[in-house]
């Protein structure tokens, strides 16, 4: 599951900057929401793996 949060993370931010350079503003705005909730769902799964609450 870590490996697929990292890939669309990164591919949201490529997406994001890759229309933004293209105005298209509605797909950048959802690439960059799929890259936030990507970075979340990384974020507490690296907390869960350590143990911290």
């Amino acid at each position: 599951m870590t490996t697929v949060e990292i890939i669309l993370f990164i591919a949201g931010i490529i997406g994001a900057i890759y229309h933004g350079r293209q105005r298209k503003y509605y797909v950048m705005c959802a690439c960059l929401v799929v890259a936030i909730v990507m970075f979340v769902l990384l974020a507490l799964t690296v907390i869960l793996i350590m143990g911290i609450d």
